[in-house]
């Protein structure tokens, strides 16, 4: 799963699922001034109110109900793909919106729901080509930056996503996976110091993500500063599952450094 493998993402899909369905009408993706067909408005929005309420089954089966009559209903391809991917199903996801995207191509929203699910069946190239086509419709669309970033750093290209993640974090200096994803790039191009701040500027803005903690972490072990290693270890196994699978003997490590230092 692209959770395990990039943990920073799970939050922001999370709240990104949310928000889109709270926002979800057929002018936002892309139709302005239609409303839904007359025939399933009213399902349509009991549908989103389950999504709203995050119950992503209750919500699935309506839009499921609605493509029955209408299969090419953009929009209930759109959510009931969202619903698919809260609930794992990445490839019916992905089936649901191929076919948006092939009745309306140029919503740069569903462009970045396919990059997601493309990440999390590991397929980076596909998702890279996803969030291009984000930046192709939006330029200045962060998620699309920052999303691309994320695919070249799995594609072992940390120039190219240190490009696109420095792109983002000047769109929006506020955007603490911006951050993360430069973080990311300059630790793997072996730019430690400037890694070392960028980690700080991400954890300033989201400080519970435990695997930047982690990361972090690893840098100031090299650095043998086992006391600050052990302190960003701990804090960030204690927030991620991930982390702490993998920070164990890090952490002893750590711990020992920090004896034999004393």
């Amino acid at each position: 799963r692209w959770a395990r493998l990039n943990p920073a993402a799970t939050a922001a899909l999370a709240t990104l699922l949310v928000a889109s369905a709270a926002i979800a009408t057929v002018s936002a993706l892309g139709r302005p001034g239609r409303s839904a067909p007359s025939a399933t408005p009213a399902l349509f929005e009991q549908a989103l109110r389950h999504s709203r309420a995050r119950e992503w089954r209750e919500a699935e089966a309506i839009f499921t109900r609605i493509l029955a009559r209408e299969p090419d209903h953009v929009d209930a391809l759109t959510e009931r793909a969202r619903c698919g991917m809260a609930l794992d199903k990445y490839e019916e996801a992905s089936q649901d919106l191929d076919r948006a995207n092939a009745i309306a191509p140029n919503v740069p929203q569903r462009w970045i729901l396919r990059g997601e699910c493309s990440m999390w069946v590991h397929q980076f190239r596909k998702a890279e080509e996803n969030f291009s086509r984000v930046l192709d419709l939006d330029p200045d669309n962060v998620e699309g930056w920052v999303g691309r970033a994320g695919a070249r750093l799995k594609r072992d290209e940390p120039a190219l996503a240190l490009e696109d993640a420095e792109r983002a974090s000047t769109l929006n200096p506020l955007h603490a996976w911006a951050h993360g994803a430069r973080a990311r790039a300059l630790s793997r191009l072996d730019r430690k110091d400037e890694a070392m701040a960028a980690y700080g500027e991400a954890l300033k803005l989201f400080p519970r993500e435990g695997m930047w903690l982690s990361e972090r972490g690893l840098l100031k072990l090299e650095r043998k500063d086992f006391a600050g290693a052990l302190q960003d270890l701990e804090a960030g196994a204690a927030l991620s599952e991930f982390a702490r699978d993998h920070s164990q003997d890090a952490i002893r490590a750590a711990q020992q450094g920090l004896g034999m230092a004393e």
